[in-house]
């Protein structure tokens, strides 16, 4: 928040501060999926959700994070706080941060946005993310949490694997063989599922070669 209500980038070298601002602060009571894109030193793109929501002149570039670290200043690589004790401190939650040595694309962004809390008007009952379905060592549990409602957590069937990296796409999700893995849920008796009634169903999904399925 740069204190009117507005989410905002800046970066300070000396007495020059440059900064990017979005007309919006982040939303209250969701995830918000926030990317910097830095160009050569000319150009920076700020993303709210995948969406471009500001672009500018960014001449000023992160030297303490390049190699060889020429600054002699003392490096201040912090997550969630201002570079000086004056600053405020981010008062919230982060999931994940990356670093990429280039700027990303318009398409590369909206592929890495992660999943996104429901908005809707209906009810959600499966929500399935990849990073519930195994514990930090990648050993697949016997269970996939589900963070949707009434339907429960499914269960594991042959034998799906976990990876943190799908194909070199920095992705993580669970990997089947097209044989026998799979998962199962036992609950049949909701009937905006089992009915007729209206639906969506939203999937992430990566296929590796054009195969009969």
């Amino acid at each position: 928040d740069d204190g009117t209500g507005q989410a905002r980038f800046s970066i300070t070298k000396g007495a020059v501060n440059q900064s990017l601002a979005w007309t919006n602060p982040l939303p209250i009571g969701a995830w918000t999926y926030v990317t910097l894109s830095l160009s050569n030193g000319v150009t920076g793109r700020l993303y709210i959700n995948g969406a471009n929501v500001a672009t500018g002149a960014i001449t000023i570039t992160p030297e303490q994070l390049n190699a060889p670290e020429v600054n002699t200043i003392p490096q201040q690589n912090y997550f969630a706080r201002g570079a000086g004790n004056s600053l405020p401190f981010f008062c919230g939650a982060i999931d994940g941060v990356r670093i990429y040595t280039g700027p990303l694309t318009d398409s590369e962004i909206g592929v890495y946005q992660s999943a996104q809390n429901f908005g809707g008007t209906g009810t959600l009952y499966v929500d399935l993310r990849a990073t519930n379905a195994a514990n930090a060592s990648l050993a697949t549990f016997t269970t996939w949490t589900n963070l949707g409602s009434s339907v429960g957590n499914f269960t594991k069937v042959g034998s799906p694997t976990y990876t943190t990296n799908v194909v070199g796409t920095g992705i993580p999700g669970i990997v089947l063989d097209g044989t026998s893995a799979r998962y199962s849920s036992s609950n049949t008796s909701i009937a905006d599922i089992t009915g007729a009634s209206d639906r969506t169903l939203e999937v992430w999904a990566y296929n590796p070669a054009l195969a009969s399925e």
